[in-house]
């Protein structure tokens, strides 16, 4: 591997020093320790730089290229009309046409109007950027807790009740009222 290395070092250098103009931040020196190896210090810089080692010793694009695919994909037009499609079909709301330029999806103001309409993430829609859907399941999740907490705690027959409840309110019956009923038949069930 030490001989491969030192036959490229032109073209190490070259790569490296390339590099270092584009992120703004110079490889530190030496690269290989004694026994041809990268340094901590130059894995770090690798790490930190997002440099990719197969191209920066052997000029390797393959794992550059996969890395730029499999990030870019999330976002690539065909990805965004599927979301989009996905997103129309949940919400009951036709599909936006997107405008495109350079393969890329362009931000526009139908857009950002069909995800308020269709109340998804913008996000989510043009990058499959998912951590605020994340963060909002959480929060609903920890939201319903003491509400989980509190129906798993009634009996089969107040379930039952709440149940038949919220069917009613779901149908269009004024909400205190169906509360009542559930109320009443909750008392008739714990007197019995």
């Amino acid at each position: 591997m030490t001989d491969s290395i030192e036959r490229d070092w032109p073209a190490i250098n070259q790569r490296l020093a390339q590099f270092g103009e584009w992120v703004g931040a110079e490889a530190p020196t030496p690269i290989l320790d004694d026994e041809g190896a990268p340094t901590t210090e130059f894995l770090h810089y690798a790490e930190q730089e997002e440099l990719c080692l197969d191209w920066a010793f052997a000029g390797d694009v393959k794992p550059l290229a996969m890395a730029y695919r499999k990030r870019h994909q999330a976002f690539a037009w065909h990805a965004v009309q599927e979301r989009v499609q996905l997103l129309a079909k949940e919400a009951g709301v036709e599909p936006v046409k997107l405008d495109f330029e350079d393969s890329a999806v362009l931000l526009t103001d139908a857009l950002t109007q069909f995800c308020e309409d269709a109340r998804g993430d913008l996000m989510w829609l043009a990058f499959g950027d998912v951590s605020q859907l994340v963060r909002s399941h959480r929060a609903h999740t920890k939201a319903m807790e003491p509400v989980k907490q509190a129906v798993d705690a009634l009996s089969a027959n107040e379930k039952k009740a709440l149940t038949f409840t919220l069917q009613l309110i779901l149908e269009g019956k004024d909400a205190e009222d169906a509360l009542q009923i559930y109320a009443r038949a909750v008392e008739e069930q714990r007197a019995a």
